[in-house]
């Protein structure tokens, strides 16, 4: 059953489409007296979308709008969401006319918006009642927190809870400028901050998420230089960890050249062919460098940040990493050797070590 609209809003649809880069001239999304925008990007999520947004409906905190941003979909999905559409008009649903990639949907989800806060949503995840009120809570509260979180319930296809957990090491949300892009760079967390509700004027001083993998992490070391990060201790963001989601069925089976074009090509479909375009960890460790240059004005502090970014990069498995990019850009045969030889290796230690650990505990740390 969808979720009860604004009593007192008469139902209707909204739908429009952009042409390339551009946004057709009507409709736009919907912010007058809206403080809030979720934006939800999406392809091909006809399976689980309708709890994700049941469960965005069902909020406490009511004064957003759910801007579904469809990247040419050929199942269900538009339906499904035009249903949702048809009953509340918090609901827009706006359909690219091709796939133009994960990360610039993500970023157009965010560049339709004009509303106080942000916050993207994907398709297989859900939010308890009282997320958004938490999350806004402490952003009104101080401005200078970019982003509110909370601890993160991961569910599995079902929506069973397999364990609870604290979405990043607390130095990545220390008071201090330096020591959370320490603490973001030297142990990165599980990029459910991602998700998380953000000041939208500190999003903008952004790139936003490029297209190369780990982008996310590399937006969200990004975003922590213009402010605060704060974490409340209730569970209430649930993650669905699933075969189908793109940590599973496309990030860590990315081994050989094919599997880096597939990735390259969930990114950005614009991304095409030469060999540096699939130098990921170089990409990721290069970027640390201009996010510096564009917050910290003083050149004498920007040398302390440059230094976390080399501490990264000596890091042994950090290390291997950019190795194997370069390794791909000499002989991309070679480099599919080492790197499934490297992945048989590993997938039988983590086997080893699952049989030797026991359950979970209901309440574990990310690290």
């Amino acid at each position: 059953m969808i979720s009860k609209p604004h009593e007192t809003a008469m139902p209707h649809l909204d739908v429009f489409m952009t042409t390339g880069n551009q946004t057709a001239a009507a409709p736009q999304p919907r912010s007058a007296g809206c403080r809030v925008t979720i934006g939800m990007p999406v392809y091909n999520g006809e399976r689980h979308i309708g709890r994700a947004i049941r469960s965005i409906l069902a909020q406490t905190y009511r004064d957003f709008q759910l801007l579904v941003v469809d990247n040419a979909s050929t199942d269900r999905t538009a339906e499904i969401v035009q249903d949702f559409a048809r009953q509340d008009p918090r609901v827009i649903l706006h359909r690219n006319p091709q796939n133009i990639g994960a990360h610039p949907n993500f970023n157009r989800a965010f560049t339709l918006s004009d509303t106080e806060y942000f916050k993207w949503a994907a398709h297989d995840d859900e939010i308890k009642p009282t997320y958004l009120e938490t999350c806004i809570r402490i952003l009104d509260a101080d401005p200078t927190v970019a982003l509110a979180h909370t601890f993160v319930e991961e569910i599995d296809d079902e929506g069973n809870v397999c364990r609870v957990y604290r979405p990043l090491p607390p130095e990545a949300a220390a008071p201090d400028r330096l020591d959370r892009f320490r603490g973001r760079v030297m142990r990165r967390g599980w990029c459910t901050e991602l998700f998380s509700v953000m000041r939208s004027e500190n999003v903008r001083t952004t790139k936003l998420l490029a297209s190369f993998a780990a982008a996310d992490l590399s937006f969200l070391t990004e975003l922590t230089l213009t402010g605060r990060v704060v974490v409340a201790p209730e569970p209430l963001f649930r993650n669905r960890r699933h075969p189908l989601r793109y940590t599973d069925s496309v990030f860590e089976q990315a081994l050989d050249k094919n599997k880096r074009r597939t990735i390259l090509a969930w990114h950005d479909t614009s991304k095409r062919g030469h060999r540096w375009s699939y130098l990921h960890w170089w990409a990721f460790f290069l970027a640390y460098f201009p996010m510096i240059r564009r917050h910290i004005a003083s050149r004498r502090e920007r040398l302390r940040y440059y230094g976390v970014a080399f501490r990264w990069a000596l890091r042994r498995n950090n290390r291997l990493d950019l190795a194997k990019d370069l390794l791909f850009l000499v002989s991309p045969g070679l480099h599919d050797r080492v790197v499934r030889q490297q992945h048989r290796r590993a997938a039988a230690k983590a086997k080893q070590a699952e049989a030797a650990a026991g359950p979970h505990d209901a309440l574990s740390a990310a690290h």
